[in-house]
């Protein structure tokens, strides 16, 4: 296990009825929500379980001042969750403090000396969608703190960024977040609120060179790991095979397994094949050899088919994995139409040459028809022509008339 201390010296309330260690000879009960700090002590910090859902400790000082959540001196560090507060004091007054809020019942105070990271290994070198259990607590003098609802009251993150290795799939990738730790029971965490948080890390990333960095803080403290890791492509890869038009039932799973990497008798394939239909049927496979290829008996229609699925064996210096292998799709395309007879291709010979010959007619009939249609449109616009002008010719005319009758009348002597 890893080990990160701090330096400072801690005090820590905690309910007993949740604890998940032995409470040290150095814990002292409360009476009344009150404790005494000594002289000489250079800092102190509070862990402090309340009922759930109940508002933030106020904390009491020696001379009467109080202290809230969200009103204190900056040299106070105070973080606060649904069922608890972290509180850390530099330099605490010495003489009798109290603690007014709803705390729970049968708490004590435990003196401890330094505060630590307790943390798995990390692999330098995992593969790429492998699943990693790793565990970690947060202790005081090498007991494990674990009361209700702690986990909501840190922040774990993990990132991932690249190297920048030349010729690695992850090149100027950037900074990837992939998870953090847990400890509320769920996924790979066992119990809940038993202090021993479980990481949930994602390393479905592209293969190569990364600086990972672990962070875990509240307000009250921080703590920071680093170090090099390296994702590897997977040693076992799926495929199917194209075969347009074939039948159904000639599709099959090639396996191809990377036998430097793994230890061939102990490689086993758990897989799921999803039909069109919606249908899943299970596959298990234990591959022997690095290229061998399996009949998929589901596949009996044509569509789409997606094969996903788990892996898991043991590397040759012992190390055991579990993968998450990448979905794989492939589609069954219907069978071509069976080779005509020579009567057939006669037939359809024949239809052809029907076709063109009507197409051609179609063709004839049409440029006709349109001729016509265009002739018998033009004819129809000459017509209009000429009777416009007609009728202007006759206008002309008689306004001639007309005008010729008006001069004849003027010259007629009426005084005669």
């Amino acid at each position: 296990m890893r080990r990160l201390t701090a330096a400072a010296f801690g005090l820590l309330l905690m309910g007993i009825s949740s604890m998940a260690w032995a409470v040290s000879p150095q814990a002292l009960k409360l009476l009344d929500n009150r404790f005494r700090v000594d002289h000489g002590i250079d800092a102190i910090t509070m862990l402090v379980q309340r009922k759930e859902r109940s508002a933030p400790v106020i904390v009491v000082l020696p001379d009467g001042s109080k202290w809230y959540a969200n009103r204190h001196p900056e040299s106070v560090q105070w973080s606060e969750g649904p069922g608890g507060d972290m509180i850390k004091v530099t330099n605490p007054t010495p003489g009798p403090w109290q603690l007014i809020g709803q705390v729970s019942e049968h708490s004590k105070i435990l003196l401890i000396s330094d505060i630590q990271l307790q943390l798995d290994p990390l692999p330098v070198k995992v593969f790429r969608g492998e699943r990693i259990k790793l565990n970690a607590s947060i202790e005081g003098d090498s007991k494990r703190l674990a009361i209700r609802d702690f986990h909501k009251m840190l922040s774990w993150e993990v990132r991932l960024t690249s190297s920048n290795r030349p010729g690695d799939e992850n090149y100027a990738a950037g900074v990837r977040k992939i998870g953090g730790f847990i400890d509320d029971g769920s996924s790979l965490d066992e119990r809940p609120d038993d202090g021993i948080f479980t990481s949930t890390l994602d390393f479905n990333q592209p293969s190569g060179m990364y600086d990972l960095k672990l962070m875990v803080n509240n307000k009250v403290f921080s703590r920071v790991i680093e170090q090099d890791m390296e994702i590897v492509s997977q040693p076992v890869r799926l495929s199917v095979p194209e075969k347009p038009g074939a039948d159904a039932r000639d599709f099959r799973v090639h396996v191809s397994v990377d036998q430097e990497e793994l230890m061939p008798d102990e490689l086993h394939l758990a897989l799921s094949v999803r039909a069109p239909s919606g249908m899943v049927s299970d596959l298990a496979l234990d591959p022997t050899l690095p290229q061998q290829s399996y009949p998929l008996s589901m596949v009996m229609d044509m569509g789409s088919y997606v094969i996903s699925g788990i892996a898991v064996g043991t590397t040759i210096d012992g190390k055991e994995f579990y993968l998450t292998l990448p979905a794989l799709n492939f589609y069954v395309s219907p069978p071509p139409p069976p080779p005509l007879s020579p009567r057939e291709r006669a037939a359809l010979v024949q239809q052809q040459l029907q076709e063109k010959e009507d197409a051609a007619r179609w063709r004839v009939i049409s440029i006709v028809v349109g001729a016509n249609a265009l002739l018998f449109g033009f004819g129809i616009v000459v017509l209009l022509f000429w009777r416009k002008r007609m009728r202007l010719t006759e206008q002309l005319e008689a306004a001639s008339r007309e005008a010729e009758m008006q001069i004849e009348a003027s010259k007629i002597d009426l005084s005669s």
